[in-house]
């Protein structure tokens, strides 16, 4: 598979270091080019901070003589290579930490920018790059490295610094581009950039083995590589960011979509419950994580459809007792939130806010809050469900019936009072005023499949079929055609599906695809992961 760096950086899982070609789409002046690049460790830009923008932070020249040379490149999930009329740059990740770089026959310029407080020094150890607690240390294993950065005096600030890598007597030079602080505790490193290659393009394929479709070959292009590539590691989980490139934050609901990809049962129930994990002791999840923050709001518990299909496929007995055990606990504690804190005298829970849905791009609920919402209703009645049967997995027989009883209890609730008989209805908790449930919220419980009375899923299939796939939200849309396709309606959900997956092949792997996309950042790795789920789903 051959990589288009103007869409998608190459990296590698739980790495920060990162390889793009900056196009300029946006025209903010940055020259074109390949360029190095570290994720941030807060989540808010790149190690060259705000100064330096959203994108890149080293420029890649080859040189010869000291001028520049032209040059083309490969990519692949394994390695970059870029060749000249006088010799050849290859780079490939050695593990997490270590990027290497091989040059045969020319040299190496790097153009970088530093944001303020950054700084640029030539150590014992090599060249570092400073900001914040981030040290980006290039080290020379074989040729010379020399710095070229100075404090301007006037402009209170480092100039920007430009490295120079020569080969040595033998025409070649090596480096190991380290990720590390100051506490300089540097890993090993391979013998060899072939194995540090092959290693890589043996994690990516085992994770590969795990989709339900690769997408390499079809219209998706490198999904699954852009899902492998968004995780990260934190706090000792492993987790899928939002873009390495400009938002490395760790959204719940971009967890739990990209557990809906994975095969592997143990593997999707540890990364629901690794952002699970964070809730506070009450329950409540964090909308995001960060290095230094995270933002705790009520996430509604999406993750609920992922679950139902691993118990309905069986998967879930593959689970051993002690994770299924730890993830009941987590679930139980999150799901128990929303019965502690939004439901109402009648135990029915209701959003207190309007960003509480988890898409922003859906209509206002037209009964104002606190609404009672037929996606939240769905979500716990099948959430409730899932903890019933794991529960009874489990040996805890009273907590499988009382979970049973609520399950039952919310899905009396959406398919009476929040069914008018043309449609589904949001009703706020103070008033009871009702108004119709807009958008794809009030097509949410299609999740539930044959659980909904035949009368109301024949309504709900009509209503999908006057949906405008090409422009809707892309994670909400598969779990509203996936759900289409539990129903038995599999032409309807392909014809959907395939709408969907044509316009983020044209426009992008991302909830605005069609918009200026910044270079880099055509596949959002939780966007591809739902893709994945709905192509491999639906083929």
């Amino acid at each position: 598979m051959q990589l288009d760096l103007k869409k998608i950086p190459f990296g590698r899982r739980l790495s920060r270091h990162l390889i793009y070609e900056e196009t300029d789409p946006l025209g903010t002046g940055w020259a074109r080019g390949l360029y190095l690049g570290l994720a941030a460790e807060s989540g808010g830009g790149f190690i060259g901070g705000p100064a330096a923008g959203p994108a890149g932070f080293i420029r890649i020249t080859p040189t010869f003589v000291g001028g520049e040379l032209a040059y083309t490149y490969t990519a692949t999930p394994a390695f970059v290579a870029l060749e000249t009329a006088e010799g050849s740059v290859r780079f490939a990740l050695d593990g997490a930490k270590v990027l290497r770089i091989e040059g045969k026959a020319v040299g190496l310029r790097l153009n970088g920018r530093l944001g303020f407080g950054g700084n640029a020094i030539k150590t014992g150890r090599g060249v570092e790059l400073t900001m914040g607690a981030a040290v980006y240390l290039i080290k020379a294993l074989k040729g010379s490295v020399t710095l070229d950065c100075r404090w301007a005096l006037k402009a209170l600030r480092c100039t920007d610094p430009v490295i120079c890598i020569e080969p040595g007597e033998d025409g070649t030079f090596d480096l190991a581009v380290y990720d590390t602080d100051d506490a300089y505790e540097l890993p090993g490193i391979a013998e060899s950039l072939d194995g540090c290659a092959a290693a890589s393009a043996a994690d990516y394929a085992a994770f590969a083995a795990g989709l339900p479709e690769p997408g390499d070959d079809g219209p998706l292009g490198p999904a699954a590589y852009a899902l492998w590539m968004g995780f990260l590691p934190f706090k000792g989980r492993e987790l899928i960011c939002a873009g390495k490139l400009s938002d490395p934050k760790l959204y719940a609901l971009e967890q739990f979509a990209a557990a809906l990809a994975l095969k592997d049962a143990s593997a999707s129930l540890e990364l629901i419950g690794g952002m699970l994990g964070f809730a506070t002791a009450r329950g409540l999840v964090p909308a995001w994580a960060a290095d230094r923050q995270c933002l705790y709001e009520a996430v509604p518990p999406v993750y609920a459809y992922t679950v139902s299909r691993l118990i309905g496929n069986g998967s879930i007995n593959d689970v051993s007792r002690e994770k299924l055990s730890g993830f009941y606990e987590a679930m139980s504690g999150a799901v128990g939130w929303w019965l502690d804190n939004r439901a109402s005298d009648a135990g029915l829970c209701f959003y207190a806010y309007r960003h509480e849905c988890g898409w922003p791009r859906e209509p206002v609920f037209g009964c104002g809050t606190p609404a009672e919402a037929p996606d939240l209703a769905a979500y716990i009645a099948l959430a409730s469900e899932d903890l019933s049967k794991i529960a009874g997995l489990l040996g805890k027989a009273e907590d499988a019936a009382s979970w049973k009883a609520l399950s039952s209890r919310h899905l009396d609730f959406l398919t009476g009072p929040l069914w008018d008989g043309a449609g589904f209805i949001s009703v706020n908790a103070l008033t009871g005023e009702a108004a119709p449930a807009g958008g794809l919220l009030g097509l949410m419980p299609l999740i539930l499949g044959s659980r909904l009375p035949e009368p109301i899923a024949a309504v709900l299939a009509e209503k999908v079929a006057a949906v405008s796939w090409e422009n809707a939200a892309v994670i909400p849309s598969t779990l509203i055609l996936l759900g289409l396709g539990d129903l038995g309606r599999e032409r309807e959900a392909r014809a959907g599906a395939a709408e969907v997956l044509k316009s983020c092949a044209a426009g992008g792997a991302r909830e605005d695809r069609g918009k200026s996309i910044p270079a880099g950042e055509f596949y959002a790795p939780a966007v591809c992961a739902a893709l994945l789920a709905l192509g491999g789903t639906l083929q």
